[in-house]
């Protein structure tokens, strides 16, 4: 029902956005449902609906856009860029390179540059 499917994009959009469960590395759709209190294939069929994506695609989303701001906040600038990149829940050097050049056409380092310099 709408009214359902309303239910669970809230508690999603509050999840993600106010929790900022992709943080953890290990989160997954059943994990997660479990938390949201909603059943898994439900929450996969809404993320998929209003999102045009599958679980695994919105939590890299929001893992890119968390480096993408801790990149240019200047207070991580202590950190490499892999530790960034596991602090925001990647787990895997290449997968976090592959996956942040296909969200931004730029390598980590190429973006940060490119930030600098607007």
């Amino acid at each position: 029902s709408a009214d359902k499917q309303r239910d669970i994009l809230a508690k999603i959009d509050e999840a993600f956005i106010q929790k900022k469960v992709f943080l953890d590395s290990r989160i997954n759709l059943k994990d997660l449902a479990k938390t949201l209190e909603v059943d898994a294939s439900d929450l996969s069929s809404v993320i998929n609906q209003s999102y045009q994506k599958n679980f695994r695609n919105l939590v890299n989303e929001h893992r890119v856009e968390e480096v993408k701001q801790k990149l240019m906040g200047g207070q991580f600038d202590h950190l490499s860029i892999l530790g960034i990149a596991l602090e925001c829940g990647f787990n895997s050097e290449a997968s976090f390179y592959r996956i942040f050049k296909k969200a931004t056409g730029m390598s980590p380092s190429q973006y940060k540059n490119h930030q600098a310099n607007q």
